[in-house]
């Protein structure tokens, strides 16, 4: 079989272009999308390959869950004052309708989110102590994973990564598209006209906090995390850097891509080669 290999510089420009397409999709489309590509993952493979795979993805999944149940069990809800107040404007600026548990905790050191049906809102303890425009900021961020369905994707993606845990350009793809939704949320906050070289600050805050903290979940979706965060911070500091919001046209081109590359990869399956000494004629 020809072509360029998984690993490959022309493979992994256009997994880039893949993700970052992916990325700025949101609501039902990403839904389809992710149960889409979940279903050419899993025909791809052998069937022998499929329990024990999913088991192990199944098992991953629970653990990390219980750590953030625990993390929720612990935490106090915010109920009232300026934080309820901001997250209400942010809800009604960005269209959400789905009620978001806020809550409070000493145990993390930067925002996160998790969840999809009751989404939650993770603050630390000392966010009380933040000013109105960075708690908007926050709830900007935090609030536009939620609208665009991220942890969602986060969960298929590390699922792929454990089925196909062979295959270094999955473990690839799901970190360049991390890195698509994470700015994308950047360009959300940025867009309400908060200035970058402020919001590049709070960043890495958050990213130095986190760095002498425990990590966070892995069932969550932190604000800062120390890896990758270099790259958001020249992102966020690119003025010519387009923050637009994507057109309908350009969901549909992503997700008519995302088919004509994944069906391909879908249908491919090892070639036995033949050795020609067997089909060649005895010599006389």
């Amino acid at each position: 079989m020809t072509g360029s290999s998984p690993g490959s510089p022309e493979r992994r420009r256009s997994v880039a272009a893949l993700a970052r397409r992916i990325s700025s999709i949101g609501g039902w489309r990403r839904w389809l999308l992710a149960a889409g590509l979940g279903a050419l993952a899993t025909a791809a493979l052998p069937p022998l390959y499929l329990l024990p795979l999913a088991i192990v993805a199944f098992t991953g999944l629970v653990v990390g869950m219980v750590r953030v149940w625990r993390l929720a069990r612990d935490a106090r809800p915010i109920r009232e004052g300026p934080w309820i107040e901001q997250l209400g404007r942010v809800a009604f600026d960005l269209g959400l309708t789905r009620y978001i548990v806020l809550l409070r905790s000493p145990r993390v050191t930067s925002p996160m989110t998790w969840g999809v049906l009751e989404p939650i809102v993770m603050v630390p303890q000392h966010a009380d102590d933040w000013d109105d425009r960075k708690r908007r900021n926050v709830l900007l961020h935090e609030l536009a994973h939620i609208k665009r369905a991220d942890w969602l994707t986060q969960m298929v993606a590390r699922l792929a990564c454990v089925v196909y845990w062979f295959n270094p350009l999955v473990w690839w793809a799901a970190r360049q598209l991390r890195t698509e939704y994470e700015r994308a949320c950047d360009d959300q906050v940025l867009r309400d006209g908060t200035r970058p070289s402020e919001y590049a600050a709070h960043l890495l805050d958050t990213a130095r906090a986190m760095r002498d903290a425990r990590w966070a979940p892995v069932t969550t979706i932190a604000m800062a995390q120390p890896g990758g965060l270099k790259g958001r911070l020249l992102a966020v500091l690119d003025r010519e850097r387009s923050r637009r919001r994507v057109s309908r046209s350009d969901l549909w081109v992503a997700c008519v891509a995302t088919v004509v590359i994944a069906l391909p990869l879908a249908a491919m399956r090892p070639v036995p080669t033949i050795r020609l000494s067997r089909l060649s004629p005895p010599l006389t």
